[in-house]
């Protein structure tokens, strides 16, 4: 026992040594005498970046179907805004805040709808100065599952016959900067090869146009969405936003009101 204390002793005194040895230098080198001395060390400093890497949709394209027919050739009626999903995912290694702000624009011969307006038989109205009438919306998430092929699909509430701003599930869109559709997505950093869905959200478009109306490339149909994108600590993501109460998924964020003293 005494044998190994002694050992241990030794080691230790030699570890010791080894640590004082990087603090402490020969007398001759530094300088030092018998009234002391001084040593100035530097230390650069170095940095840990984030790695940045959002998806967003490369092309915002939606189809006009006034007369709800098969677009896509499956052998069931489309609706009359044909809309894919467009999807904004996170990569990064760290939370992200994506803001959306989306407008639509049309032609002279264009009326977009501040709402939906519907007749006795369940169609949009016609414009009353013999426009061609549409009213548009932004979906908004209610959740995302994983699909083999693409690697995860948003769910959304589609709209039905009828639907009215306030019934839609999302925001109406609208042509000018006070009544563009703004929606705030607050993603969860990636998680590599694993999936997680709140790291996943985008939107779909819909709405409802006049069916008699016929559209053309000269009515110059479109919407304009602007992106906006801010990092956020952990602390940001977990203190400064919560869920929208409206049914849509954890992803779909607003900023947390001012609490007053």
């Amino acid at each position: 026992m005494v044998k190994r204390m002694m050992r241990t002793g030794v080691a230790l005194l030699a570890v010791s040594s080894m640590f004082a040895m990087t603090a402490f230098a020969a007398d001759e080198e530094i300088g030092w005498n018998a009234d002391g001395g001084s040593l100035q060390i530097e230390g650069d400093a170095w940095t840990v970046d984030p790695v940045i890497e959002v998806e967003l949709p490369g092309d915002l394209a939606f189809g006009i179907n006034p007369m709800s027919l098969d677009a896509d050739e499956d052998g069931t009626a489309d609706k009359q805004i044909v809309s894919g999903t467009y999807t904004i995912a996170n990569y990064s290694n760290i939370p992200v805040l994506v803001g959306t702000t989306t407008k639509l624009s049309g032609g002279s011969d264009v009326d977009i709808l501040s709402d939906a307006d519907y007749d006795d038989a369940g169609d949009l109205k016609k414009s009353t100065d013999k426009k061609k009438a549409i009213w548009m919306v932004q979906l908004l998430p209610t959740g995302a599952t994983t699909q083999e092929e693409e690697g995860y699909k948003l769910k959304v509430t589609d709209l039905t016959a009828t639907d009215t701003n306030a019934t839609a599930k999302g925001l109406y869109i609208g042509k000018d900067d006070s009544d563009a559709a703004k929606a705030l997505f607050k993603l969860e950093a990636g998680t590599g090869e694993t999936f997680n869905p709140k790291s996943v959200s985008g939107f779909k478009f819909a709405g409802a146009v006049d069916p008699n109306a016929t559209f053309t490339e000269e009515d110059a149909v479109k919407v304009t969405t602007v992106f906006k994108l801010n990092t956020l600590s952990a602390n940001q993501a977990d203190n400064n936003y919560e869920t929208l109460d409206t049914g849509y998924d954890d992803t779909v964020v607003k900023v947390k009101e001012a609490t007053a003293p």
